[in-house]
This record gives C-alpha cells, sequence and structure tokens, in this order.
C-alpha cells in the first residue's frame, strides 16, 4: 500500500472528508486530493503532523509494504556499512530543518549589522572634518567606535542565539549518516519546490554584488564633495551588506538540504577526509576578520578597509578548491 492509499485508509477510518483532514494539517482540500491521487507527496512537517493526528508511525506511512527490505538478505558488509552511519529519523530531519528556518533571517540580520558596523564611524568622522560647526574628530570617533561595537556585540548576541537552536545538529556536518526511509525524498522534493525562489534571490544578490562599487566609484570619478564621497563608500557597503543577506537567505536552506542528503559541501568523502576543511574555513575566516579590524582600527581607515571581504571571498573560493582536489585525490 502507498502513500496515497493510506491517508485514504485513515481518513477514512477516522470518518473525516478531506476538507476535515486539511483543515487539521493546514492546508487545502486541494492539496489533501493531490495526495490521495498521488498527484503530489506532502512535505516532512505534514507527514509528521498525520503521524501524530492518525495515530501511527512515520514508517508506517512512508514505507511502501512491497519495499520493506530484510535484514537478512542484505550482505554482511552493508549490514556493517548500515550500522556505522547514524540514522537521522523524519523527525530529527523535521526539527533540523525548522531550526535553520527559525534562524535564517537573525543570521542574516546579524550579518547586515556586522557589515553596517562601521558606516556610523565613517559617517561621523566625515561631519566632524567637514561641516562647521560640529563634533570635534575625538567625540565623533568614541561615538562611532562605540556604536560599531554596539552593532557588533548585538551582532554576536544574535550569533550565539541561533547557535543554541542548531548546536545539536552540528553531528550532520561530521558524521556519516543514513536517512530514515522517505526522508531524502521528501527533503529533495522539498529543495525542489524551492528551487524558482532560490534562483531568483542567486539573481539579486549577484546583481547586488555587482552594482555595490558603483556609488564608490560614482562618487570618486564625479570628483564630488567630500562629503558626497563618504555618502558613496556607505552606499557602496549597503550594498555590500544587502548582497550577503540575499546569499544568506539562499544558502542557508540549500546547505541544510546538503546536509541531509550528503550533497555539496557535505558529501561522506569531504567528511572522512584526512584534510581538516572544516578548521581551515574557521581558521581563514578568523584571520580575515584580524586583519580587517588591525587594518582598520590602526590606521582608522574604514573607507578602504571593507575590500578585505570581497578579496578574501575570492580566495576562499579558490582555496576550497584547490583543498576539496587534494582531498579527493587522497581519498580515490
Amino acid at each position: 500500500m502507498i502513500l496515497a492509499d493510506k491517508i485514504i485508509s485513515l481518513r477514512k477510518k477516522n470518518g473525516w472528508s478531506q476538507e476535515e483532514l486539511a483543515e487539521q494539517l493546514g492546508v487545502s482540500r486541494q492539496a489533501v486530493s493531490k495526495w490521495e491521487g498521488a498527484q503530489s507527496t506532502p512535505d516532512l512537517e505534514r507527514v509528521l503532523r498525520m503521524s501524530h493526528l492518525f495515530g501511527v508511525s512515520t514508517d508506517y506511512l512512508l514505507k511502501d509494504e512491497a519495499e520493506e527490505i530484510d535484514p537478512a538478505a542484505q550482505p554482511a558488509g552493508e549490514l556493517r556499512e548500515e550500522s556505522a552511519a547514524r540514522t537521522v529519523t523524519l523527525e530529527e530531519a523535521s526539527a533540523f530543518l525548522k531550526a535553520k528556518e527559525a534562524t535564517v533571517g537573525r543570521i542574516a540580520l546579524g550579518t547586515l549589522l556586522c557589515t553596517l558596523a562601521p558606516v556610523p564611524l565613517i559617517l561621523l568622522a566625515g561631519l566632524s572634518t567637514f561641516t562647521e560647526p560640529g563634533l570635534t574628530s575625538e567625540e565623533a570617533s568614541l561615538i562611532g567606535l562605540v556604536l560599531l561595537f554596539l552593532f557588533v556585540g548585538l551582532a554576536l548576541v544574535i550569533f550565539f542565539s541561533c547557535r543554541k537552536h542548531t548546536a545539536p545538529f552540528d553531528y550532520l556536518e561530521t558524521e556519516v549518516i543514513d536517512t530514515a526511509y522517505g526522508v531524502s525524498g521528501l527533503v529533495r522534493q522539498e529543495k525542489q519546490r524551492s528551487e524558482t525562489a532560490h534562483m531568483r534571490l542567486a539573481v539579486w544578490a549577484t546583481l547586488t554584488a555587482l552594482l555595490s562599487p558603483l556609488p564608490l566609484l560614482a562618487s570618486a570619478l564625479l570628483e564630488t564633495s567630500p562629503m558626497m564621497n563618504i555618502a558613496g563608500v556607505c552606499m557602496s557597503i549597503l550594498l555590500g551588506g544587502l548582497c550577503a543577506v540575499l546569499f544568506i537567505l539562499r544558502g542557508v536552506p540549500r546547505a541544510a538540504w546538503d546536509k541531509l542528503l550528503e550533497e555539496g559541501d557535505y558529501t561522506r568523502a569531504r567528511k572522512t577526509s584526512p584534510i581538516p576543511l572544516r578548521a581551515i574555513s574557521t581558521a581563514f575566516w578568523l584571520v580575515t576578520t584580524a586583519v580587517y579590524l588591525a587594518w582598520s582600527l590602526t590606521a582608522n581607515d574604514w573607507e578602504h578597509s571593507w575590500i578585505v571581504w570581497p578579496v578574501a571571498g575570492v580566495l576562499y573560493a579558490g582555496l576550497s578548491a584547490i583543498l576539496s582536489s587534494i582531498a579527493g585525490r587522497r581519498l580515490s
């Protein structure tokens, strides 16, 4: 019996119409009709809710009786490989995706705050230098630094808060996993459903990245007033921050799906690689942050130090490609 037939059978057993079941699941009657007609498949959350609603296991809903695997019929090698992998149940996969969905917006906000942190300092420094009367340079620097550390501090609070939600699922990045029956199919389907929206985010992010240097270049080429030059710098930083936000809104859900499917940066080969790719990545960005802060604070050159981030992004892409190639050759 396939999932569609089980939904029909359980719904009728409880005496519910399609409308009544749809209302309890928070979907339309047409959605239930498509599930029962095997025209589409419910997502992870709806499968879990049906499991609780009907009082059956998710395995019962997802596992077709003709496709059940007899452990005795499996080769010993396959059994050992399965036992070495950590099994991710539908409940765990759903909880992980919910945690990512709940935190992606906050991570994007924290990143935007970090990107915009130097903007008040740049503006205040410009106002103190090129407007009369105004703040002294010392007062402007003090207020600007206070706001900078306030922005960064708030961002760190946001990041640590998000970390509490996702920390229980760290094993998905490092351990070899096997997903319970039906999980991979549902995750892959959810990924395909969101493909169009994520492609739009990628296009807008790329467009924003291409536009971000234009205000800075325009103010420099047009030989405008010093305050207009400063405004150009701040606008470029703002566009860079928006670009980062768009990439995060696209990248975090895709990374979550890849972790469950063991694709992209989370394949089994990468997890078992003798080269600690994750440690190298963390060290790279810590060094990048240190360089950025050292340059900005010692030279008080916030107008130009932001260039560290796009340069680091290009270098990181090249480094990742080289390390992945080396790891692949060692594992082959």
